[in-house]
């Protein structure tokens, strides 16, 4: 079945890492209720592969291995920039 879901990000690491259907498609990233939330276009008979997004600020120190850039949101007088590592591993 095909559906969406949405996944908050943690707020003290600014990161998404969570388990969700191999091959499933972001949609948006954006603010909801003071948290950074990603949407996410589904089909929930795959098989799970653990995906992770990571907002970094404005300014910030990046690291080398950055992934790709996604998306950018506001959040009170705050800018993030949020990058898709991709799959980092499959459920087995």
């Amino acid at each position: 079945m095909r559906t969406i879901w949405k996944y908050k990000f943690d707020s003290r690491t600014l990161e998404m890492n969570k388990m969700i259907p191999v091959g499933s498609l972001l949609l948006d990233v954006q603010v909801q209720n003071d948290s950074i939330c990603a949407w996410f276009l589904v089909e929930t008979d795959n098989e799970l592969a653990n995906i992770k997004l990571k907002a970094y600020m404005t300014g910030e120190d990046l690291p080398d291995d950055i992934g790709k850039h996604v998306a950018t949101v506001q959040l009170d007088e705050f800018v993030f920039h949020i990058f898709d590592y991709g799959e980092t591993e499959k459920k087995l």
